[in-house]
């Protein structure tokens, strides 16, 4: 199917980095955020457990909107270079299928720790991607200064988060800074 002037302009990528403008989206991200981390009991990441802790630590959001609406967030923090630490989406295959597309490259860009549902999601779309841009355990304390237990393949630990030990794997390129 051949693309329109008019498809083109119906999506863009938004990076936002003041408080005025994650303002404008926040019910929207609040919202996508929680369905998204639903199944796995909610978003865990200290400093996130409120619409104004999204607001204030996350210096940064990468939205994707298509038809004026909010299909995709990424909010990053910085903590040993530019970390992904909460992912939604609408839900759509159309919003999984950009999603997978905005992390093959956000692997050489940024890094994640990620859990069961994204881990399996990565895998499935991004194989390669994922092999490629494993963190082996022994790096990861170094990267985010929190302890870990580092399981037996070497790539996969546990660590605690707001009281709960979760399992872990760590993707990407650490200390690339976010760029304004």
């Amino acid at each position: 199917m051949k693309t329109t002037l008019k498809q083109f302009l119906a999506e863009a990528f938004r990076n936002l980095f003041t408080a005025s403008d994650k303002e404008k989206y926040i019910d929207i991200v609040w919202d996508m955020l929680q369905a998204s981390y639903e199944s796995c009991g909610g978003l865990k990441t200290k400093g996130l457990e409120s619409k104004a802790g999204l607001v204030a630590n996350t210096p940064m959001w990468k939205l994707w909107i298509k038809d004026e609406k909010v299909k995709i967030v990424l909010c990053y923090k910085e903590k040993g270079g530019r970390k992904i630490v909460a992912i939604g989406t609408d839900g759509t295959g159309e919003s999984k299928r950009q999603l997978a597309k905005i992390m093959s490259e956000e692997f050489a860009r940024s890094y994640i720790e990620v859990s069961d549902s994204l881990e399996a999601f990565l895998k499935k779309n991004l194989f390669d991607l994922v092999e490629k841009y494993k963190i082996p355990t022994e790096e990861v304390p170094n990267i985010i200064h929190n302890k870990i237990t580092p399981l037996s393949d070497g790539y996969h630990y546990t660590r605690n988060i707001n009281g709960e030990q979760i399992e872990k794997l760590m993707l990407g390129t650490p200390g690339k800074s976010i760029v304004r």
